[in-house]
């Protein structure tokens, strides 16, 4: 009998063992890409780079509404930079990202 109730406190460990999350260690720098009347910037080029380690940690592209989302980044300090056609390249750096951060960055394009 003790062995079975040993048992299965055993088997209830391994199975609430295998359902718990580990605790976030990443963070999240989301924002909008507009031009000077407000209105989104679709398909922009945005760059988020680590500039403690000097690497592109991610390339994407911005929505139909000018909208990205850079998930998952380790922590660190980083750069942001967004192109888009028709518009000046532009940059945001000194961003400092800790751990469950979620950051927004807002850029607002300039002609040229």
């Amino acid at each position: 009998m003790r062995i079975r109730m040993f048992s299965m406190a055993v088997l209830a460990l391994l199975v609430s063992a295998g359902t718990t999350f580990g605790q976030e260690v990443t963070g999240t720098i989301a924002g909008n890409v507009l031009d000077k009347s407000g209105a989104g910037v679709p398909n922009a080029s945005v760059t988020v780079t680590n500039t403690d380690q000097n690497i592109v940690i991610r390339t994407l592209e911005t929505s139909d509404r000018g909208e990205y989302v850079a998930t998952f980044l380790p922590v660190g300090h980083y750069a942001v930079t967004v192109e888009a056609k028709g518009f000046k390249k532009t940059i945001q750096t000194g961003i400092m990202v800790n751990v469950n951060d979620k950051l927004t960055v807002n850029f607002t394009l300039e002609v040229g």
